[in-house]
């Protein structure tokens, strides 16, 4: 993980206050942003109506489902948006300001979440050789240079005078890289398990072995996109957040590299097409055990939710709720000092304490990254 998910939280915490709030907004804003966008090429290709539909299931699919940002929706939003700018200029030759804008993009990507900054990187560099070998100095120039600059220098830059080195790689709640998981046969079974693969299959062999293909960036974009969602389910795990989330835009490409005869089906069958258009979107992303559990999480009889404080209205279970107001006693009894809050570590915030910067911010019994024997 890298700061940036972080930095942007504390922009919303300006104007909401540290609040549970605060992350609900964070999330719709980013949310909005990028429905609104897809929806705009949308209505380049398709109606109202289907426009609406795919923007909505975007939607949910998206930080729609989360309510609050995680770190792998934010990695995403700054993938999609490098995804538009791209799509915005399909099959053209692309202005310089683009590889400007992707490299930023990329970067930024990279210290939101290191795995999927590193793919995005790298996929839309081969996006850009494979499409655009003969602007190689704009390449070479106006993405891989400032892209080097900006996440190699901001790396120095901050570790010299912050602990930003110790936080970047060590300050974090103890954990593996995962990396060993894309050789778990379980993981490789999912990934083998899943349409998009299979799909991202079809589409390399027909990037590389047919000559005169007008569908060649689409393809493309669907490999970025594709490749970066099954790494990510390897690496993070079957969360419903993490497995949904590309699939929509996925469904969109398929849909514009068969425009022409979607549109043939469509004009005979209007309402039987949108019918079953809202079908497969609907089973693609099956939100109803999400809802479900966020229903659950606000109606239950043993779940209560915080009344005040940095995550007022955040839901607890009842006996994790019991728990914190103790802790909050024995704090109160205490003239309001504790240390090493590490399960509530939002009290930090609550009670304005400056956490220990200097430990890391989770500590799991039996694992410690102290520099010291504790």
């Amino acid at each position: 993980m890298g700061p940036v998910v972080f930095l942007m939280q504390s922009f919303f915490n300006l104007f909401f206050g540290t609040t549970f709030f605060s992350m609900f907004i964070h999330s719709l804003f980013l949310s909005l942003i990028i429905c609104i966008i897809f929806y705009y090429f949308c209505r380049k290709e398709f109606d109202i109506f289907i426009s609406f539909i795919f923007s909505v299931f975007l939607y949910i699919s998206f930080q729609g489902l989360a309510f609050h940002p995680f770190y792998n929706h934010t990695t995403y939003f700054f993938l999609f948006l490098n995804i538009f700018l791209l799509l915005a200029y399909i099959n053209k030759e692309l202005p310089n300001y683009i590889f400007i804008l992707s490299s930023i993009l990329a970067s930024l990507t990279f210290y939101t979440k290191q795995d999927i900054g590193s793919l995005h990187i790298i996929l839309v560099f081969c996006y850009f050789i494979f499409n655009y070998k003969k602007q190689w100095k704009s390449i070479l120039f106006l993405y891989i240079i400032p892209l080097s600059i900006l996440v190699v220098g901001t790396y120095l830059i901050l570790s010299s005078f912050t602990d930003f080195a110790y936080w970047f790689n060590l300050g974090q709640y103890p954990h593996n890289s995962r990396l060993s998981n894309l050789k778990d046969p379980l993981k490789i079974l999912e990934i083998l398990s899943s349409w998009e693969f299979y799909i991202s299959l079809i589409f390399i062999l027909f990037i590389f072995f047919i000559k005169y293909n007008k569908n060649k960036s689409i393809m493309s974009l669907f490999l970025i996109v594709s490749i970066s969602g099954l790494v990510n389910r390897a690496l993070t795990g079957a969360t419903r957040q993490v497995s949904v989330i590309t699939t929509i835009m996925l469904i969109f490409f398929i849909f514009l590299i068969l425009k022409e005869e979607f549109t043939r089906i469509y004009e005979k069958n209007k309402i039987i097409t949108r019918i079953i258009l809202t079908l497969i979107l609907l089973l693609s992303i099956n939100p109803f055990p999400t809802y479900g559990l966020i229903s659950y999480n606000y109606f239950s009889d043993s779940i209560s939710h915080i009344n005040k404080g940095c995550y007022k209205d955040a839901p607890m279970l009842n006996y994790d709720l019991e728990k914190l107001n103790e802790i909050k006693r024995i704090i109160e009894d205490n003239n309001k000092s504790f240390i090493s809050i590490s399960q509530y570590s939002f009290l930090y915030c609550d009670y304005k304490i400056e956490p220990p910067k200097n430990l890391p911010a989770y500590f799991d019994e039996g694992t410690s990254f102290y520099k010291v024997n504790v």
